[in-house]
């Protein structure tokens, strides 16, 4: 790829890089759960355009685990879902696979030219329908440990306090 910017290749790079250690971390596997509350409707924001990763500290770091600088209080934690390709195969991942909510609220953006629908297993069971290129935010009444999964395979562990 040639390019102008160095900014650019950062970006991709730093992409490309957390996507394969998220992808690594949490395997490729597919499968769905069923949840019982929808709360991704009223979320959506319909066709948001697509940003450029952030250089800030995340909540959690996706390729190993460790906890980052925490979310201002009031801020609310978010994640993308991100599309790799792996020996020609799609493979979705989330941004971090572990991150800790606050604020009863996680923002997902689905970077993906697919539909996502998360389903989470936890205290309560929730589901959240995020179309390609929009945003939605999953809300959580219960405090505990959540394991969530998309259609498409994308897992992560959210942990709220």
């Amino acid at each position: 790829m040639r390019t102008n910017s160095s900014m650019t290749v950062r970006v991709l790079v730093g992409t490309a890089t957390a996507a394969l250690a998220a992808l690594v971390a949490a395997g490729c596997s597919s499968g769905a759960g069923t949840g019982t509350t929808n709360t991704g409707a009223a979320g959506n924001t319909g066709n948001a355009a697509k940003a450029a990763p952030s250089a800030a500290a995340s909540p959690m770091d996706g390729a190993s685990g460790a906890a980052a600088a925490a979310p201002m209080a009031g801020d609310p934690v978010k994640v993308t879902i991100d599309e790799t390709k792996v020996n020609g195969m799609d493979h979705y991942v989330f941004s971090q696979t572990k991150v800790k909510v606050t604020d009863d609220q996680l923002t997902v953006t689905n970077k993906t030219d697919e539909d996502q629908n998360l389903s989470c297993t936890g205290p309560v069971k929730l589901t959240l329908a995020v179309a390609s290129d929009a945003t939605g935010k999953l809300k959580f009444t219960k405090d505990g440990t959540y394991s969530c999964t998309t259609n498409k395979g994308a897992k992560i562990s959210i942990a709220v306090d």
